[in-house]
């Protein structure tokens, strides 16, 4: 049988409730159920209006922010900030910025404001003292692309590079020591960008970038200190801005990888060609977009280049007469256009490959009749004065313009 609650249960609950009425036999049942649902519906209010030390909560613990959130427990012997960084493309080149990826995690509920300093040493100097711009870091993970400075090359392969987070309000994090590759002194190299979508090619592309390797024309096959490397990013992937590409000697965009670039990322491609780059664009049985071509045709200076249209314009395919490459000298840059593919790296050891490859990279005066004819390097040739001033001239203008 169900008897209504003594007064003493709901005083329990700190509030003062009136005791329902009694209930006639006939519509106990019925009432019941009501009854029940005032009765913990009562109860409810009554602990929300109870002091917070009745519900088990610390009465002086701070109610967060708006820049405060429940943060996951750091990782033992870390503080409340960890970095994690990766170079973003093979580090074989001296005296060329990096680019990495850094991933910030926050195990703090604060929002973090301040600057990244990364400080590395080598053989007693300073080879690294870098700042970045102001970074705000939410609780959590968080990542972000960095350019680092290093110019230099090192007697070691490795650097320890020590970082620390310079907090706004004066205070310092200091970070685990992080490693990154360098190269050594003995040590040069080039770095191709492959830009293409899912990060592969057709077999036609690869022999493209196998063959647009600079040190197949070295003279000593065995001499590994001159190495040219292919890095792979996506098409969404792409720096955005022309101081990002300056990690690369050279980029490549094979057939989609150069369809589905925004009108942005081809400008960001055009300042840097202009600046010193040098730029491939090979497409093989594909429809170029209007948009595209005109960029292809402006850069180049060439408004009759024959480029297969796609849509609603009308372009000019390549007929057995056009050469299967084109090079063309874009301000301190160079744009190489290639119609048709070849079908093996060896193809472009002859005909217009060796020339071309040899002016794509912009080989000096002396070297270049040399390589056009499909000769290794020569390592008696000197520079002469004028051109090394131009050259520094060059690169002089190519900073400036980055």
């Amino acid at each position: 049988m169900w008897h209504p609650p003594h007064d003493s249960h709901i005083a329990a609950f700190g509030c003062d409730v009136a005791r329902p009425p009694a209930l006639s036999p006939k519509t106990r049942g019925s009432e019941r159920p009501i009854v029940v649902l005032l009765l913990l519906l009562t109860a409810f209010l009554a602990l929300l209006a109870s002091p917070a030390s009745a519900r088990g909560e610390n009465p002086d613990e701070e109610t967060p922010t708006d820049d405060q959130v429940v943060a996951p427990t750091p990782p033992p012997n870390s503080g409340p900030l960890t970095l994690d960084m990766r170079c973003l493309t093979p580090r074989i080149r001296g005296s060329a910025p990096v680019p990495v990826e850094a991933d910030f995690h926050n195990y703090s509920p604060n929002i973090l404001r301040g600057r990244l300093r990364l400080v590395a040493r080598d053989a007693g100097r300073d080879v690294l003292r870098y700042t970045t711009q102001p970074l705000t870091l939410a609780p959590g993970k968080q990542r972000a692309r960095l350019l680092l400075p290093l110019s230099f090359t090192s007697y070691n392969t490795t650097v320890e590079v020590q970082a620390a987070f310079l907090l706004d309000t004066g205070e310092e994090f200091r970070l685990a020591p992080l490693t990154l590759t360098t190269p050594g002194y003995a040590q040069r190299g080039w770095v191709i960008g492959v830009c293409a979508p899912g990060g592969r090619t057709s077999p036609a592309f690869q022999f493209l970038t196998a063959g647009l390797r600079l040190d197949r024309f070295n003279p000593d096959p065995r001499n590994r200190t001159i190495l040219t490397v292919a890095a792979r990013v996506l098409p969404d992937q792409l720096p955005a801005s022309p101081l990002g590409l300056a990690a690369y000697d050279a980029m490549i965009l094979p057939g989609a990888g150069f369809t589905e670039l925004s009108e942005d990322q081809l400008a960001v491609l055009a300042a840097w060609t202009r600046a010193g780059g040098s730029l491939c664009v090979a497409f093989h049985d594909q429809p170029i977009p209007p948009f595209h071509a005109h960029f292809l045709r402006t850069l180049s200076g060439d408004a009759a280049m024959p480029v297969p249209l796609g849509g609603a314009g009308l372009g000019l395919e390549p007929d057995s007469q056009s050469p299967p490459v084109r090079v063309y000298t874009v301000d301190l840059g160079r744009l190489m256009v290639v119609h048709t593919p070849p079908e093996s790296s060896d193809v472009m050891r002859e005909g217009p490959w060796p020339g071309a490859i040899a002016r794509f990279w912009k080989a000096s005066a002396g070297q270049l009749k040399t390589l056009a004819a499909g000769q290794p390097w020569r390592g008696d040739l000197e520079v002469p004065a004028p051109e090394r001033k131009g050259l520094r001239d060059a690169r002089e203008e190519a900073i400036r313009r980055l």
